[in-house]
This record gives structure tokens, C-alpha cells and sequence, in this order.
């Protein structure tokens, strides 16, 4: 038994398999747009490219269970900036109508998801040499954007929002 499979089994949850697993190398019949430019924009700066497509009903967020309707993923995946092979590499996919998740892992340290697509591409025009203070921006705004789709201040007091509308409000 796999470890996802039993932490599955623990936590009470069925997965369902997708209709198209990214790991089969199969062809959507389109690429969107801005999935092939980013692919070309990343190889043009000296990066190593594949794409992936997979099709599929995503796991909830929070929860881990799935739910909703099936739906197509398309993955851009770079590494080996100009033939190096230090683990600096990065993702991007892309759901429905737009960018789903960056992210991009530097070297001597771990990934840092939430940025942009904007902030991928500045990224991939330096091998992913980037300043300390940079990494702070962008992990920043990445923290600030998840906080804001769980909390609010209101009235100088701190408003968790809970689902089904209901608020907690938090001492000021």
C-alpha cells in the first residue's frame, strides 16, 4: 500500500483516478495560449521545458476530498537553466482560465510557491538568481493573498471567515 494510500484510508477518504494522468504523456487536443508561451518564453531563456497535461477531479484544498466537476490541468516544468543541474527548477499550471499555481525552488533551499506567473518569468530570465529581498516580496505577497481568503478586519478586529458565510470574530 502506497503512503497516500493509507493516509487515505486513515483519514476516511476515496480517490478517485483521473481520466488522464499526468505521468501518461498524453496530448490535450489544444494547449492554451499562454501555456505554449510560457513554455517558448522559458526556453528562449536558456531553460529546459516539458509540458503536461492531465484531466482530472482536483482535491478540495482544505479538505482533500474530491468534488466538483473534471477538469483539465496543463503544467509547464523547468529546470537546467543553460545545461546546469543544481535543482533550481520551477512549475507552473494552469486550470480553466488561468494560472492555478507557480512554483519556483532556488538553490540550498525549498520551493516557494504563490508567486506570479509575472514573477516566474523574471525569475526565469536570471537562472533563478534572484536577491534574498526578492524571495521576501514575493513569499509575502503569497501569505498576504491566503490570509486575506481567511480572515478580514473589520472594525479594527480581526474576522475569521468560516465557510457557509458565518464569521468568528477574534479579541482585539
Amino acid at each position: 500500500m502506497s503512503l497516500r494510500a493509507a493516509v487515505d484510508k486513515v483519514e476516511g477518504l476515496e480517490r478517485v483516478a483521473p481520466v488522464v494522468s499526468s505521468r501518461d504523456g498524453a496530448e490535450p487536443v489544444r494547449w492554451p495560449g499562454a501555456v505554449l508561451k510560457l513554455a517558448e518564453f522559458a526556453l528562449e531563456a536558456g531553460w529546459q521545458v516539458r509540458r503536461q497535461y492531465a484531466r482530472g477531479v482536483m482535491p478540495h484544498g482544505t479538505t482533500g476530498r474530491q468534488n466538483g466537476a473534471v477538469k483539465d490541468s496543463f503544467a509547464v516544468i523547468m529546470w537546467g537553466w543553460r545545461g546546469r543541474a543544481d535543482g533550481v527548477r520551477a512549475y507552473a499550471v494552469y486550470r480553466g482560465t488561468g494560472w492555478d499555481s507557480v512554483c519556483m525552488v532556488r538553490e540550498g533551499r525549498g520551493p516557494v510557491a504563490g508567486g506570479s506567473v509575472t514573477d516566474l518569468r523574471e525569475w526565469l530570465c536570471v537562472g533563478g538568481a534572484m536577491p534574498d529581498m526578492w524571495w521576501l516580496e514575493v513569499e509575502a505577497r503569497a501569505l498576504d493573498a491566503v490570509w486575506r481568503t481567511k480572515f478580514e478586519v473589520k472594525d479594527g478586529r480581526v474576522v475569521k471567515k468560516k465557510a457557509g458565510g458565518r464569521k468568528v470574530e477574534s479579541g482585539g
